[in-house]
């Protein structure tokens, strides 16, 4: 995560403390703001990576992303209970929508944008989200699928293993990875048989 991220995020989440914690008059309103403003920053960090440009021999662009249901239903679900009678905090259903807001807006980005989240350079694989990391892929060890998720597993020797779905990408992109990877690798490449 870049420093930057780490200070607005938590620059936010303390002002919605010690809002909550002084309880100031108008608190729902002021919290409301603050959960706007860190769900604004964390939108404009996702088009950023969208729209920027990068370098390398190998793009996996994402393909889809699947919307989730349940956030809807959440935010339904807290709206009928307010009014209603339950004493639910209207930050909290300002919250609600804006979680329902923020899928709605990385699943059109993501649809219409098809973002490059995963580059090849060189020895390095690149993981680019709103916290981009990245894997020497001489220290490859294994490379297998996970039947719960529809995903791969990467393990490397000295850093931790990472995951991709494979629904997120097309197959043909996928097959070129792994055959890049069992080029450079350095170590003993295990794959498992239903990669692709």
């Amino acid at each position: 995560m870049r420093k930057r991220q780490i200070i607005v995020t938590a620059f936010l989440i303390l002002s919605i403390v010690l809002i909550l914690v002084l309880d100031l008059r108008h608190h729902h309103w002021l919290i409301s703001f603050c959960l706007i403003l860190m769900f604004a920053f964390y939108g404009r960090e996702h088009y950023k990576l969208v729209t920027r440009g990068v370098g390398g021999e190998l793009f996996l662009r994402r393909q889809k992303k699947s919307f989730k249901t349940w956030t809807i239903a959440l935010a339904v679900v807290g709206t009928l209970l307010f009014f209603v009678g339950v004493p639910i905090p209207k930050w909290t259903l300002v919250l609600f929508w804006l979680i329902v807001l923020y899928e709605c807006f990385l699943f059109l980005l993501v649809k219409n944008l098809n973002p490059i989240t995963l580059v090849l350079d060189g020895y390095q694989l690149k993981f680019r989200g709103v916290i981009v990391f990245h894997r020497n892929i001489s220290g490859l060890t294994k490379i297998d699928h996970i039947d719960s998720s529809g995903g791969l597993r990467f393990s490397f020797r000295n850093e931790n293993d990472i995951q991709i779905k494979k629904s997120d990408y097309l197959d043909s992109d996928i097959y070129q990875l792994i055959e890049i990877c069992r080029e450079r690798t350095k170590e003993d490449l295990v794959l498992s048989e239903n990669l692709i």
